[in-house]
């Protein structure tokens, strides 16, 4: 479905300027309590109005955890990234936060299957 592309658009877009902000290009994302919550990105205002619609299936609550984490994950680098502790930073970009980008990306995936499912047999 078209929604969920742009779920994972927004995402990706989200992250790629969220590191864009981390190596000094462009504005990006640099404070820490903006990129820890997790409602003011476009995925998250989607996940937001959609809840009604989707809150019912399966992978609902995954999808939101998987998002959650992910801003967590930012949010801390950030606060690294700004006490200057570049390594550290580097290291969650690095694990946690790959992964935690990894888990949105497969969570949405996870979500549009279901939906799909549930559109064939209804």
């Amino acid at each position: 479905m078209l929604q969920f592309e742009i779920a994972t658009a927004c995402h990706k877009i989200f992250t790629f300027e969220l590191e864009l902000g981390l190596a000094g290009i462009g504005p990006g994302v640099r404070d820490a309590a903006s990129a820890r919550d997790d409602a003011r990105c476009k995925l998250g205002q989607w996940l937001h109005r959609e809840e009604a619609r989707y809150a019912h299936l399966p992978g609902w609550p995954a999808l939101i955890a998987a998002h959650r984490e992910f801003h967590a994950c930012a949010g801390e680098m950030i606060e690294q990234v700004n006490a200057g502790h570049g390594d550290a930073a580097r290291c969650i970009l690095e694990g946690r936060y790959r992964d935690a980008s990894a888990a949105v990306l497969k969570a949405i995936e996870r979500l549009n299957a279901e939906v799909d499912t549930e559109q064939a047999a209804g």
